[in-house]
């Protein structure tokens, strides 16, 4: 039993070393409104996140975002519109525990239509050192990463990362959002319905690396 302790206690101290510097990724896996955070509602009830720790981030195409990595805590620093480069004290900032089941909340991070009304929720935050961290729930799912300004080919270790499972769906409204990939050809789709009336539209969300419309890097849209 102590050597078990001890064998713990030294993976997250090398842990909590490794996450000082760059090259760490802040992940966000969504858990609906299950307070304990089980295995078996991974990647439900909403958007999951993975951020590079310590960079600054455009965010929502005007509003600087830096989630700072100390010990075992991601604090998630905002930065008011137009403040792109994360000088001086943020606006706001919120942290979490890593591999802690909290409560999250957090509108400034809403970018998908309906997300307002849905984004109340429990979250798992864990921080993970591999250079290109994939969603840690398997499941098939919309996945919106942005890159570095200057990563023409969406090539280099991502800055972020936007995930929804299969069969998400958002509302603001009268409006409905459904995000889910095609058994077909494995590419995402967007079905947008208005409850009013019962007509429904669907759009593909494919997108090859492309320059954001916002101009906050490149970013791809796949399965």
């Amino acid at each position: 039993m102590i050597r078990l302790l001890l064998i713990t206690l030294l993976t997250l101290m090398s842990l909590a070393s490794e996450c000082q510097g760059q090259g760490v990724f802040v992940n966000l896996t969504p858990y609906g409104q299950d307070i304990n955070c089980t295995s078996v509602n991974a990647g439900e009830g909403g958007p999951g996140y993975s951020f590079m720790a310590n960079t600054c981030i455009d965010w929502n195409g005007g509003m600087g975002l830096k989630v700072s990595v100390f010990g075992l805590i991601a604090t998630f620093q905002y930065y008011e519109d137009g403040n792109v480069h994360c000088t001086g004290e943020p606006t706001t900032s919120v942290a979490y525990k890593h591999g802690q089941c909290s409560l999250f909340n957090d509108s400034s991070l809403i970018q998908l239509p309906g997300q307002q009304q849905q984004q109340m929720g429990y979250v798992v935050m864990a921080l993970d050192d591999t250079t290109n961290p994939k969603p840690p729930f398997n499941q098939n799912g919309l996945l919106i990463t942005q890159y570095q300004p200057t990563d023409t080919l969406c090539a280099q270790p991502y800055l972020s990362y936007i995930y929804l499972a299969n069969n998400t769906v958002l509302s603001s409204a009268p409006y409905t959002y459904t995000f889910y990939c095609s058994g077909e050809d494995s590419q995402p789709y967007e079905t947008h319905c208005d409850q009013t009336t019962g007509d429904c539209t669907t759009k593909s969300l494919a997108q090859s690396c492309q320059a954001t419309s916002s101009s906050t890097g490149y970013a791809t849209q796949t399965c």
